[in-house]
């Protein structure tokens, strides 16, 4: 039988691992793969699998059906199905739900949009973690919440500080 590389992400680590497995993998084949990298963040039946920026998990009753695997391609699997993002900037905060899968580069163009900022001046800004650690655009916002609270605090900053 072929198989292929991925790419797992799973919650509290930042950095994603490739894994191989069977073209024709199944949701369980690939719970098993995630269970051996991440065996602390949870039993395989309370996770769910999403393909990085899709809105909903792939479905796991399809067990003897392959998963539609992409050749490194990048899959999430976490205990939260919507993490609660809140977003804050100049003074004012914005909760927007989406799934672990989503890469910090859309949830910037989303915060962006929320807070209505000129298209042409997004590029110059970022998002950040309590901590001041920048998401890079590839991270999934799933890395950085935590099954049972599923929400995320972001800040929205300039890449260049004002000066004046």
């Amino acid at each position: 039988m072929e198989s292929t590389q991925i790419y797992i992400h799973g919650e509290n680590s930042r950095e994603p691992r490739l894994i191989e497995v069977s073209e024709k993998a199944s949701i369980p084949d690939i719970l098993k793969a995630y269970a051996k990298e991440f065996p602390e963040t949870g039993q395989p039946e309370e996770i769910s699998v999403f393909v990085e920026d899709e809105e909903e998990a792939l479905i796991r009753e399809k067990h003897g059906e392959p998963a539609g695997i992409r050749k490194r391609g990048h899959y999430h699997c976490h205990r939260c199905k919507k993490i609660e993002v809140t977003v804050f900037y100049n003074g004012e905060d914005k909760r927007l739900p989406f799934p672990p899968s989503t890469t910090a580069k859309l949830v910037l163009k989303k915060a962006v949009r929320a807070f209505q900022i000129n298209e042409a001046d997004a590029g110059d800004y970022l998002l950040k973690l309590e901590d001041r650690t920048v998401l890079q655009p590839a991270d999934h916002i799933g890395s950085f919440a935590s099954f049972p609270c599923c929400v995320l605090k972001l800040f929205l900053t300039p890449t260049k500080p004002v000066q004046g």
